[in-house]
């Protein structure tokens, strides 16, 4: 493992093909748990606006949690990774069936005429993925930037919390100085 911090990608790969090796069942079970600790957290309870992911493969699934948003009258923002200039455009939706659509790699994105721009400043917490995360609540992200770059245009009061399978924590994770650290990491045994 210690010769793996010293190589970004391999450890990338090794961590994803952790993550992958859990069941179907295992990631439902596991996202319910995270989804109810979330959930409990004080700050998040407080937020109106919330952007959250739209889970994609392996990571922990967001689509009740994103109803219940809704359910709550909360603003709920999705990211778009704009892959020429490696950011993140931010669009508000209101419906998981009416303002959704696949893109190209077969990730649900809000449709062209859905898309309802929010700017940072909009944000109180942001929901991020990952594909691992120290236990000083580093994240390790899938290797583009989009994240780090966007966390730098948060107001300082807004909260970032990364949703994580405790399969994806480990004690150390290669890190640069441009990553950026959590105020939560999420996973099914709690709250780090």
């Amino acid at each position: 493992m210690e010769n793996l911090l010293n190589d970004k990608k391999a450890f990338r790969k090794m961590a994803l093909d952790k993550r992958n090796t859990l069941r179907t069942e295992e990631i439902q079970e596991k996202s319910a748990l995270i989804k109810a600790h979330l959930e409990n957290l004080d700050s998040y309870q407080k937020s109106n606006t919330v952007m959250v992911y739209l889970n994609f493969r392996s990571e922990v699934l967001t689509d009740e949690l994103i109803e219940n948003l809704f359910k709550k009258g909360k603003k709920v923002v999705v990211p778009i990774s704009i892959k020429g200039t490696r950011t993140l455009l931010l669009s508000e939706i209101k419906s998981l069936s009416d303002d959704l659509e696949l893109d190209f790699y077969n990730i649900r994105v809000p449709k062209k005429e859905s898309i309802k721009e929010v700017s940072p400043a909009d944000i109180d917490f942001v929901i991020t993925p990952g594909v691992a995360f120290s236990k000083d609540k580093y994240r390790m992200g899938y290797g583009g930037g989009y994240y780090d770059t966007f966390i730098e245009k948060l107001r300082e009061d807004a909260f970032t919390c990364a949703l994580a399978f405790d399969v994806q924590i480990f004690d150390k994770i290669p890190k640069e100085e441009h990553d950026k650290q959590m105020d939560y990491v999420i996973t099914e045994n709690g709250c780090i």
